[in-house]
């Protein structure tokens, strides 16, 4: 047997043949069930889980601050590291996730804000040289994924987290916070930057 290539529709006996069993087999010809291929069946079940996992992180409770920032899910990985999604999450060394646990017994910053990390990284005047643009409400989405793609901000988040932990009582509220007042004495070089308030004083009103 030899198989040639020849051009199509151009009056040649056996191709015209062919034509025409080919659409008689899709009137009258016998129906067949062939096993679909495994390669086939894997790409079935990996769509249907995908969107069996995207209706579950659509319509989910949890996990919220992800979700605004990676709305769709997918089998690529996020380069995050360790600092980033603590900063991402909210569980890092924020009052705010500390209360939440019942570990702190306050959500409040000691200059008296909601002690979140967007509060540190964005108004805090403690961390103030590892502060970021501040976000406006419009754009949260496009602010969280340029911070968490660009290779500076990540290495920014990684410092701000480890100078919160190492100064977790700085920025905690003290029990007794409804009647004190913090004053900072001085400022200290970190990591080559100035960084205000690592020194507190909490004075009577």
């Amino acid at each position: 047997m030899q198989l040639n290539w020849i051009k199509a529709h151009v009056d040649f006996l056996g191709n015209e043949a062919a034509d025409n069993l080919a659409k008689q087999a899709t009137k009258e010809g016998t129906r067949l069930h062939l096993q679909a291929p495994k390669c086939h069946l894997k790409k079935m079940l990996m769509n249907l889980s995908l969107n069996k996992w995207q209706q579950d992180w659509d319509s989910g409770d949890t996990g919220k601050a992800i979700f605004n920032i990676l709305p769709k899910v997918t089998l690529t990985p996020a380069s995050w590291s360790r600092e980033s999604i603590l900063f991402a999450t909210g569980h890092g060394p924020f009052p705010s996730y500390f209360y939440r646990f019942r570990l702190h017994h306050s959500n409040i910053c000691t200059c008296g804000e909601n002690g979140d990390s967007l509060h540190y990284a964005t108004s805090c005047h403690m961390p103030l040289s590892y502060h970021f643009r501040k976000l406006s409400a419009e754009n949260t989405q496009l602010w969280w994924k340029s911070l968490l793609s660009n290779k500076l901000s990540r290495i920014k988040i990684s410092k701000l987290i480890s100078f919160l932990t190492e100064n977790e009582n700085f920025i905690k509220q003290p029990p007794d916070a409804t009647r004190l007042r913090p004053r900072f004495l001085s400022s200290t070089k970190t990591s080559d930057l100035w960084t205000k308030t690592l020194e507190v004083q909490y004075l009577e009103p």
